[in-house]
Formats: C-alpha cells, sequence, structure tokens
C-alpha cells in the first residue's frame, strides 16, 4: 500500500486502512498535519448505531494512518505484512517511527 501512496499520491493527505474501515467526516482539518507527522487513528462506532461499547475501550489498537507520502524506500519495504492481523498496526507505527515520523494518536 505504502509504495502505492508513494506513485499515486504524492504530497497529499492519504487515509490507508483495512477495507472494513471509513474515515468519517470531518478530516480535512488534517491539512495542518507536518509532512513527517502521521496519525494513527483508533475506531469509534457512528453515533447511534446500536453497537456495543467495544470500540469504546482503547487497547492500543489503531485502524487507519493518515500521513503525505512519499515515505522512504525502508519504510515500504518494511511494511510489507498482512495488516489485518494482531499487532500489524503498531508494526505500522513502529516503520514510521524507523524513519523519524512522528506519530500521534
Amino acid at each position: 500500500m505504502l509504495n502505492l501512496a508513494n506513485e499515486l499520491f504524492p504530497n497529499e493527505l492519504v487515509w490507508i486502512s483495512n477495507a472494513d474501515i471509513g474515515a468519517g467526516m470531518g478530516f480535512e482539518k488534517l491539512k495542518h498535519l507536518a509532512k513527517n507527522e502521521m496519525i494513527a487513528m483508533s475506531r469509534h462506532p457512528p453515533p447511534h448505531s446500536g453497537r456495543g461499547e467495544d470500540c469504546f475501550q482503547y487497547v492500543g489498537s489503531h485502524d487507519g494512518f493518515f500521513f503525505y507520502p512519499p515515505v522512504p524506500v525502508m519504510m515500504v519495504e518494511n511494511s510489507k505484512f498482512q495488516t489485518n492481523r494482531w499487532g500489524a498496526e503498531n508494526t505500522m507505527i513502529d516503520n514510521f517511527n524507523a524513519v523519524k515520523t512522528r506519530p500521534k494518536h
């Protein structure tokens, strides 16, 4: 995914997540995000969705990432893993840290 972000959307704010996650509304406010920052987002159910409290307890998991490509080739190479597995989001955050990108949660 990161190689596609680098090739297709250089210097544009991108969102990467699993297919069952949507970014929702209001993210135009992220234009202030610096080129060396990444925001890791956690899911919350839509208001009045009838879903339980399962998404309200923070357990260190993140479902999507906002950032500006391009990212270094090292990060692209280190991010070739299946994303819908336990711990994948922490691996992504570690990869951003390794290239001196400041993750925010």
